[in-house]
């Protein structure tokens, strides 16, 4: 009788993260890189500006997956989130410098919608890091995840 194959192994949390956190940048990039959205089909909103809530929430994201994956390091989540925010920052200066090259506009005002968003999503991620099923370790000591 033929012995049956090994188990596959179930993806750890954190190579969730980090596996969401591929397909995310991945996203973003190419939709931040897409030619110019006709400007007729986008929503007009009276309180902030579609583009710039696209750009503080899509940023959001980034940063709270960049702290969940531990992509960084494994060192808490308050360095983790400081990585993820210089970081996005990093990344979000490199797109706005790339987008000209497939016919987009670059604005310094999208540069502070993501830098709000990173804040305020790596600060949601470091102050949620404890949910049973967030990025903790038993290896990481409790006064690290503090």
């Amino acid at each position: 009788m033929p012995t049956p194959p090994p188990p596959t192994p179930t993806p750890t949390p954190t190579r969730r993260w980090r596996i969401a956190l591929a397909l995310y940048w991945g996203l973003l990039f190419v939709v931040t890189h897409l030619p110019q959205i006709n400007q007729h089909t986008v929503p007009q909103w009276e309180l902030l500006p579609f583009d710039k809530t696209m750009h503080f929430l899509t940023f959001g994201g980034l940063a709270g997956l960049l702290c969940w994956s531990r992509f960084l390091r494994p060192a808490g989540p308050w360095p983790n989130a400081g990585l993820a925010f210089g970081v996005g920052a990093a990344y979000g200066v490199l797109e706005e410098l790339t987008q000209p090259w497939f016919g987009r506009t670059n604005d310094p005002g999208d540069l502070v919608a993501d830098a709000l968003g990173l804040a305020v999503g790596a600060t949601l991620a470091a102050l949620l890091w404890k949910l049973p099923h967030g990025p903790r370790t038993s290896r990481t000591p409790a006064s690290e995840e503090a």
